[in-house]
């Protein structure tokens, strides 16, 4: 293919004017607007935006988006590049790129990106298969051209480290995780043509269930607090709207139900197969995953090695994480199985969550807990059914696997409480607050199960704490319930 002809190929709105309807998706993820405003070349002109998570999570699809969104602001559709550096084309071939940029700038734009008057924006997908790819964007923000670049990345954009060393204070970095609860409602009601993005929701200040097209109305769960400044203000304004949330409980629950049973992954949503839904997942995201984001990026020695581990956190998410066992059962060196393990975080696949400790460095030598970052993956490659699923054995791991994985993509610190026979299963800190939360997932939850969030709250003096159940919206000891479906809405 000639380089004029891929050039056209990748981006039609040079003749057209507008993003192709089969790549364009009205819906759009809470985090677009945030990115959107993060675009003109005037804010501020010499940052990358970078646009990383999980494959199929929609980093293509916000691309586009923002493709529409500049076209739409009248700016001139061939000052717009957009290029998929996995192309077999492109990738691993930096002297092709070269050559296609010239040709780009000698035949479409008339330009040279040394001369630009007006701002260029290219847009590169997966950039992690253009080889020190973060040396070549180096280059053209010290020369100081005005050209505004926009990258997406799976695994191999966090693997490689230097990519922070070399674009230090020149990158913003945005992540992108399976849909939160909330999106996945809206996805759910926009599919359907309802309402396109409206959703119902809850006020956080006077906790009226409304229709709104802006999501989740609070901004993470210490701005929550810090609404409410107390435990007590905040429970008894639980207790106020007691009747008006349980109203809602049985809608909202058969939600979470789906929400748990197939994940965030925007494609198998609508999915009412659920063979065809884990097919899906396990050829389209877990195996392009492991066979090329890591494995091939990271140069990874022992491929089944990697499988086992991943294998070994969907079925024991939620559970304590000990290298040394692993090590013991697999025959595989600790600091092999802890890099791996960093492979895994850095793909998105598995978060991990440090014991709580005063001192920065001996938190990283704790004990360590792990949850595999989706729970339709963990689903798929256990080859769980839906029964299965809701059950009692795992209703618990779920509710757990939801709370960590929600907060993580709040960007909170997290870490988890052991002392003695005591034990708080997620702490949230910042320089403001330490919120203890406990999750009991359960509807018959009595004093002597909250031990451990009541000795927490006495020795750090956080001045009470969360419990998250099944249904249970109570106020006691300075311990505030709340079901885990509104916690997802509102927190």
């Amino acid at each position: 293919m000639e380089k004029l002809e891929l050039l056209n190929f990748y981006n039609k709105w040079w003749l057209t004017d507008k993003v192709p309807q089969e790549l364009y998706r009205e819906f759009k993820r809470d985090i677009f607007t945030l990115i959107e405003y993060s675009i003109p070349y005037s804010y501020p002109s010499n940052r990358i935006i970078s646009i990383i998570g999980l494959r199929r999570t929609g980093k293509t699809t916000i691309l586009y988006q923002l493709i529409q969104s500049l076209l739409d602001e009248k700016i001139n559709p061939k000052r717009i590049l957009f290029l998929n550096i996995s192309d077999p084309l492109i990738a691993n071939k930096p002297e092709s790129l070269e050559e296609l940029l010239r040709e780009y700038q000698k035949n479409v734009l008339r330009e040279d990106f040394s001369k630009l008057r007006e701002p260029v924006y290219v847009f590169f997908d997966e950039i992690q298969y253009l080889p020190q790819w973060e040396l070549y964007l180096k280059r053209f923000i010290d020369l100081k051209f005005k050209v505004k670049f926009i990258i997406t990345g799976s695994a191999g954009i966090k693997i490689n480290k230097k990519s922070k060393e070399s674009l230090v204070g020149r990158l913003d970095e945005w992540r992108i995780y399976p849909l939160s609860f909330i999106e996945f409602i809206k996805f759910k009601n926009f599919q359907s043509k309802k309402d396109k993005n409206t959703v119902k929701v809850v006020d956080p200040v006077n906790f009226k269930f409304k229709v709104t097209g802006y999501g989740r109305l609070s901004s993470g769960i210490l701005r929550f607090l810090s609404l409410y400044q107390s435990y007590s203000s905040l429970g008894k304004k639980f207790l106020e709207k007691k009747t008006e949330i349980y109203g809602e409980q049985n809608f909202f629950q058969i939600l979470l139900n789906e929400y748990v049973e197939k994940g965030g992954f925007p494609e198998i949503i609508d999915q009412e197969s659920v063979d065809l839904a884990y097919r899906y997942l396990n050829q389209d995201v877990l195996d392009r995953i492991l066979a090329q984001d890591i494995t091939q990026i990271a140069q990874i020695r022992d491929p089944q090695l990697l499988q086992t581990l991943l294998i070994y956190s969907a079925q024991k998410t939620a559970s304590t994480l000990s290298y040394d066992s692993l090590s013991k059962d697999t025959g595989a060196r600790i600091e092999t199985i802890r890099n791996y393990f960093l492979y895994l975080t850095s793909s998105f696949m598995v978060n991990i969550v440090n014991k709580f400790r005063k001192s920065e460095i001996s938190k990283f030598r704790s004990k360590k807990k792990i949850y595999l970052a989706d729970l339709g993956l963990r689903n798929s490659i256990l080859k769980l059914d839906k029964r299965t699923i809701l059950s009692e054995q795992y209703k618990g791991v779920n509710a757990e696997t939801l709370v960590v994985n929600f907060l993580t993509s709040e960007r909170r610190e997290l870490s988890f409480w052991q002392k003695d026979d005591y034990e708080v299963d997620v702490i949230v800190k910042d320089l403001n607050y330490i919120v203890p939360l406990e999750v009991k997932f359960r509807k018959d939850i009595k004093r002597e199960d909250v031990q451990g969030l009541i000795k927490f709250s006495q020795l750090y003096k956080t001045g009470g704490g969360i419990v998250i159940t099944e249904s249970k919206i109570d106020f006691q000891d300075n311990i505030v319930y709340i079901p885990l479906w509104l916690f997802l809405l509102i927190f």
